[in-house]
């Protein structure tokens, strides 16, 4: 999606990490894809450790710009949006806030916060488990405004808590709130006030993103039983196409790549991919396939050309699985890797199980090849790792650790 990486303001080179920033959820693409990173296998003693500190309840993912990561955590009945230097993991601000769970809403899975942040020019927007959008000095951690997307906006209140990690495009600020008319909304970044609203559904716990459908930018986002796409200038409706769900428990993002729009979702939701034309000011939409074999619960899933990868599998175990994106064949099925989030870079792999596991790995269409695992984290719904060149920053609802996979650590 060179739509995205092309917004993204260069940040200062004094005291940055090597590599390119991950400033949203799934990186600068939001895919989830590091290209170019040369990861290395660690020794048996494990990839070599940079720094580890405290950090409270949640499974928000890192952003990282410049020298400067940032995240959200729980502590007791409050919400913390936290910036923390890249080099050393001490503390440079927090924002606390008062976020007590809504009426009908369960913690019984986690309390949260579950999104990540978005870093945009010179501000964060980080939106907690009940529906509280913030955006935030980015040096400082100041207050420019705030908006409740559920109270204020009324969209839909999602039972596990609001999920979804802010998007942005054309200078706007996209996220997906649910609700009649309003599901998906554009707001000023300056000033949060909505620019546009577009869509219906039922919100869940996905992510939007953009795809560019022969020339036109889409929103596409994934709601409790259909996924829907959204002229990304306006929001006019474009198509709506359903993804039927027993629990209308939609989580994993979408993943857009050549025409072809991979979605995903645990039990009978399965795995489907939709071709998207666009015919004079209409844009068709043909399901190519559907098939339980891959289902994702909360995990997310890798596309490298042709074939996807991803933890198939409900409540219980999972076996990972690659099938083929354009016919929807089995490519594989391995019972080596746990249920696990990753990220990656070429063919290259890197998993961070809900075992606390971190593994590196060559996925192909012919297999999955393991070059080493430790153990670094505690067990639990596993956050995706950020990455930051051979540096990579991973969590658990108890610290953050940070990591380098260069060369150094294969000695």
């Amino acid at each position: 999606m060179a739509v995205l990486a092309a917004l993204w303001p260069a940040s200062s080179t004094q005291d940055r990490p090597s590599g390119v920033d991950w400033p949203q959820w799934g990186g600068p693409t939001r895919d989830f894809q590091a290209t170019g990173v040369a990861w290395t296998a660690w020794p048996a003693s494990g990839p070599t450790p940079l720094w580890q500190r405290p950090l409270g309840e949640g499974y928000s993912a890192i952003a990282s710009v410049g020298d400067t990561l940032y995240t959200m955590y729980r502590r007791a009945e409050e919400e913390v949006i936290i910036a923390l230097d890249a080099a050393t993991g001490a503390t440079r601000w927090e924002h606390v806030y008062a976020a007590t769970w809504l009426s009908g809403m369960d913690a019984q899975q986690g309390p949260g916060p579950h999104a990540a942040p978005l870093v945009y020019r010179d501000r964060v927007y980080a939106a907690g488990a009940t529906g509280v959008l913030h955006a935030l000095d980015a040096r400082t951690g100041r207050v420019v405004w705030r908006l409740r997307l559920i109270e204020d906006l009324d969209g839909t209140k999602v039972m596990r808590g609001y999920s979804s990690s802010p998007l942005v495009y054309n200078d706007w600020i996209i996220v997906q709130i649910g609700g009649d008319g309003h599901a998906v909304l554009a707001l000023d970044p300056a000033d949060g006030r909505v620019v546009w609203r577009g869509g219906s559904f039922v919100n869940r716990n996905s992510s939007p993103i953009v795809a560019r459908v022969d020339g036109e930018d889409q929103i596409v986002a994934l709601g409790s039983s259909e996924v829907i796409g959204l002229e990304a200038r306006t929001g006019a409706a474009r198509w709506m196409h359903p993804h039927p769900h027993r629990f209308r428990e939609n989580i994993p993002t979408p993943i857009w790549a050549n025409g072809l729009l991979f979605i995903t979702s645990y039990a009978d939701g399965g795995s489907r991919v939709l071709e998207l034309r666009r015919q004079k000011d209409q844009t068709a939409v043909r399901e190519l396939w559907h098939d339980t074999r891959l289902r994702v619960y909360y995990t997310n899933v890798i596309r490298i050309g042709d074939y996807a990868y991803g933890s198939s599998g409900d409540a219980g175990a999972t076996i990972y699985t690659a099938v083929n994106v354009q016919s929807g064949e089995l490519a594989w099925q391995s019972r080596d890797i746990a249920r696990s989030s990753a990220v990656a870079s070429n063919n290259r792999l890197l998993l961070r199980d809900d075992e606390g596991r971190l593994t590196l790995a060559t996925a192909t269409p012919s297999g999955i090849t393991v070059q080493a695992t430790a153990d670094v984290l505690s067990a639990g719904p596993p956050t995706p790792p950020t990455v930051r060149g051979t540096r990579v920053f991973v969590r658990d609802r108890h610290k953050l650790i940070a990591l380098d996979l260069g060369p150094r650590a294969g000695r």
